[in-house]
């Protein structure tokens, strides 16, 4: 290994087997020189360039990054595969680090900004969402900085991208996202109710939407219950049946698929369920 570029004391553009890479190592851009040969034992990490990040993009980044901020994006990635099951990746290594930068950036420059999808993530991803607090916990240990809570729904995200931007079950997340948000939106205003999305109940039916795009996605949606059955939700929870139609049409609409009178029995249980332990709540109003 060969260097062809001083970029640091702590990088270099050196050449292996005739390509070029970004070699970093505690001061080995101040102990050498251009041309000279760079010792392996002294190389901590290796960034090639892709057609995502050419050369001078990536070498003026690495550069300009500080070690410590590359070393927490490290650990945030590892921690992260280990417990998401995610390849290690270059692309996404340089996502939190670049991430992480100017979130400390801006918390020094105190500009404040909001995460929208705070409650989906937690509630669709709360895996991911555990890795993004996780990653909080790393930046206070290395850095010494108190990231705002809301910015480990910035580092879930990273992460669910990195999934090829599709869910653990196989569907798009920003569909579930986006679905989910509509949902309870349509059960607010089947029932003139407003659904504490941070509710224990709220969390609960969450989790069995998500069941229920798990069989879609499967192809193996519920489909024998026994018709007794069906016609007693129907008599019994005519309003949440009625619900359940209009959650069944956004579905549809969202994903493309049409789902079984079973799913939709089953989706109006759910929403019963819901709607009962929001009206037993005290000063409900319901």
């Amino acid at each position: 290994m060969y260097i062809e570029r001083i970029l640091s004391n702590n990088a270099v553009i050196a050449s292996v087997d005739g390509r070029e890479v970004v070699a970093l190592g505690p001061g080995i851009g101040y102990r050498h020189k251009k041309g000279t040969e760079l010792p392996d034992q002294e190389v901590e990490r290796i960034f090639r360039p892709t057609p995502a990040q050419p050369m001078e993009q990536l070498s003026a980044f690495l550069a300009e990054l500080p070690p410590a901020y590359l070393d927490a994006a490290l650990e945030i990635c590892d921690a992260a595969s280990a417990e998401l099951s995610i390849p290690p990746s270059q692309a996404t290594v340089i996502a939190i680090a670049d991430h992480l930068n100017f979130a400390v950036q801006r918390l020094r420059d105190s500009i404040a900004i909001e995460y929208p999808l705070a409650w989906e993530i937690a509630q669709l991803y709360p895996a991911y969402a555990a890795v993004g607090r996780g990653a909080l916990s790393v930046v206070r240990n290395r850095l010494g900085v108190e990231l705002p809570e809301g910015e480990s729904i910035s580092f879930a995200m990273h992460f669910i991208n990195a999934q090829a931007g599709s869910a653990p079950d196989g569907l798009p997340w920003t569909r579930q996202l986006t679905l989910v948000t509509q949902i309870f939106d349509v059960i607010d205003s089947s029932f003139n109710v407003r659904v504490d999305r941070d509710s224990m109940s709220a969390s609960r039916f969450v989790t069995h939407l998500r069941y229920v795009f798990a069989r879609i996605e499967r192809h193996a949606q519920l489909g024998d219950t026994p018709d007794e059955l069906l016609r007693s939700i129907a008599d019994n929870f005519s309003a949440e049946m009625a619900c359940a139609h209009r959650v069944a049409y956004l579905i549809r609409l969202g994903l493309g698929a049409a789902i079984t009178g079973d799913e939709i029995a089953f989706v109006a249980i759910h929403v019963a369920r819901l709607v009962g332990d929001l009206q037993a709540e005290p000063n409900s109003g319901n």
